[in-house]
């Protein structure tokens, strides 16, 4: 059935969901229902429709992909797990001695304020107003600061725990030896193939397509100066990095110190390939490489074999399911689906 509310009549402090001493309403249920929603339609924008949601119609008048259960149903499912989740890494956090780190705990701070500058920019009376009109009317800004706060903190401690699984090698081959016929099966097999990680700052001549061979020339010479200027100042890759936030003209990586990771065979440009894919590359290998975008100065940050990394977070996945499961029996939650409104 529907869960759609009454709104001249919503419940929000009927508690819906029950874990420990811990308890979702109503009001609190909106923020996780509807950032379901939301991140589904950011992750699949206009591709939407192809899974046969319309958005423009009521969630609980159409099936979902799942064909059993309405989109209505099918976010709050999404919606009830996120928080058992979400709730059952903070219970384990706060035991633990976590505390939210500062940069999440200023955030969380000075969020009211922020939200309500926002909201009067927008022209909304309020970020209650704001709030609503994106996560339902039964929505409140306390609702979604819980929703932050268990979120960061529920991350933190997971996070921090995977790190703490111990993977050797030799579990990775184990692993990737048991999947091999399914690995075969969409085209991974055992070989030297790699991925790469690699840092660039891009210098780019002055007249684009049209440069002439004096722009090209200046393009070289502050390539060189900017790769002078790192060997002298600080010859890492922290260094490069900022000298790659300062310097290069690449905007899909100039934010980032210049990384791209995972690069694969055929992503880039040939040059800029030759040199990441040489045999003899080796961790804090750097050069100029010249492209048709422009001078590149290269710092070779490391590879991996595309097998192996591909088993590697494969197992990571698996292992991080059965934590997390393991942290799920020890809090076992109860819902009380009668009570429900959207």
């Amino acid at each position: 059935g529907s869960y759609t509310a009454q709104m001249d009549n919503f419940h929000g402090d009927a508690v819906v969901a029950t874990m420990g001493e811990s308890k979702l309403t109503n009001t609190e249920l909106q923020t996780y229902y509807w950032m379901q929603v939301y991140d589904f339609l950011n992750q699949y924008g206009s591709y939407a429709s192809m899974f046969g949601l319309d958005y423009t119609k009521p969630l609980d008048m159409q099936m979902s992909l799942e064909g059993t259960m309405t989109w209505q149903q099918y976010f709050l499912d999404a919606a009830l797990d996120t928080w058992t989740n979400y709730q059952a890494m903070c219970h384990e956090a706060k035991a633990a001695g976590y505390v939210l780190d500062e940069e999440y705990a200023i955030y969380l701070e000075e969020l009211p304020a922020n939200l309500a500058d926002s909201a009067a920019q927008m022209g909304y009376e309020s970020a209650e107003d704001m709030i609503r009109r994106d996560m339902g009317p039964g929505a409140t800004v306390d609702g979604y600061m819980g929703y932050l706060n268990n979120y960061y903190l529920g991350y933190m401690y997971y996070g921090d725990a995977l790190e703490q699984i111990p993977v050797t090698d030799a579990d990775i081959e184990a692993y990737f030896e048991a999947h091999a016929e399914e690995y075969k099966a969409n085209g991974l097999e055992k070989t030297d193939e790699r991925y790469v990680d690699v840092r660039h700052i891009l210098i780019t001549p002055e007249g684009g397509d049209t440069a002439t061979e004096e722009q090209w020339a200046a393009a070289e010479q502050k390539a060189n100066e900017v790769m002078n200027e790192w060997l002298t100042k600080n010859p890492d890759e922290d260094g490069f990095a900022v000298m790659a936030q300062v310097y290069s003209q690449d905007p899909g990586s100039a934010s980032n110190g210049g990384l791209y990771e995972d690069v694969y065979m055929g992503q880039m440009v040939e040059p800029f390939e030759n040199w990441c894919f040489d045999a003899a590359r080796k961790t804090g290998d750097y050069g100029i490489v010249k492209t048709n975008y422009g001078y590149h100065i290269m710092y070779f940050v490391g590879s991996d074999l595309v097998w192996q990394l591909t088993a590697e977070q494969d197992l990571m996945v698996e292992k991080g399911n059965e934590f997390l499961q393991s942290i799920l029996e020890k809090h076992p939650t109860v819902i009380d689906y009668s009570v429900i409104e959207l």
